[in-house]
């Protein structure tokens, strides 16, 4: 058997298990479900009933490669909270690798962003903060 292969036959093997004693539910069933997709793409990262941090709901399962840092989720422009309202607009559909792509693209722009803003602020401290810093000769 090939590696994929015996992920899926340990997975099952468990749902085996577990309905044989008679008593599962869905909950029973999840950290099988965690270890398959955890086994199927390295670097995945699965969180059964993990914390609500939108306003979106409470997901059973949390799939994430890499994280998401802290200050670009909360980044905000317009008084929108960018990642956020990304993926709110796109709730319902199904996401084509593309979009995904697309949001990685936008999770770095922010990170970037914030290391520059970061740069500038530490610059206008140098040379006497606000307004000294765009003074004629600083």
């Amino acid at each position: 058997m090939n590696p994929l292969q015996d992920s899926f036959k340990i997975y099952l093997q468990a749902l085996q298990n577990a309905l044989a004693a008679g008593d599962a539910t869905e909950h029973t069933h999840r950290p099988a479900l965690k270890s398959l997709i955890e086994a199927l793409e390295p670097g995945v990262t699965a969180t059964n009933e993990p914390k609500q941090v939108t306003d979106c709901g409470k997901p059973d399962m949390a799939v994430r490669r890499g994280a998401v840092p802290r200050e670009a989720w909360a980044f905000q422009v317009g008084g929108y909270q960018v990642l956020h309202k990304w993926l709110k607009d796109r709730k319902g559909r199904n996401l084509a690798f593309a979009d995904l792509h697309h949001y990685q693209k936008v999770v770095v722009a922010l990170a970037e962003t914030i290391r520059l803003m970061a740069e500038i602020d530490t610059a206008i401290e140098a040379h006497g903060g606000w307004p000294d810093a765009l003074a004629d000769g600083a």
